[in-house]
């Protein structure tokens, strides 16, 4: 068993709907083995208008899931290709890094 799925056996999620519906806000409070309890709340999600990611936070993010699908190297291609649109004269490099 992984350690994250030991971790998740001691979560509790609780809703409180009047306060996250059509919302994706989030608080989390940890209570330590030595009893201290630990708090963050995110009132906003990262990439609402509210809480814009950059793009360094977008690449990242995005490597982080293309290579899941394909190999790193290919997702930096990718990556690079998707950065540089705005230069080229047309998507020829992205479909190249694209092809499997």
């Amino acid at each position: 068993m992984s350690a994250a799925r030991r971790l998740a056996r001691f979560v509790v999620v609780l809703a409180r709907r009047s306060t996250t519906r059509n919302k994706f806000v989030g608080h989390v409070r940890v209570r330590l083995r030595d009893g201290r309890i630990v708090e963050e709340s995110q009132d906003h999600p990262r990439a609402a208008p509210d809480s814009p990611m950059g793009r360094d936070e977008i690449a990242s993010k995005f490597l982080g899931n293309a290579s899941l699908v394909m190999p790193a190297d290919q997702a930096s291609r990718v990556s690079a290709s998707i950065a540089g649109l705005d230069t080229e004269p047309n998507l020829r490099g992205l479909v190249e890094a694209l092809a499997l």
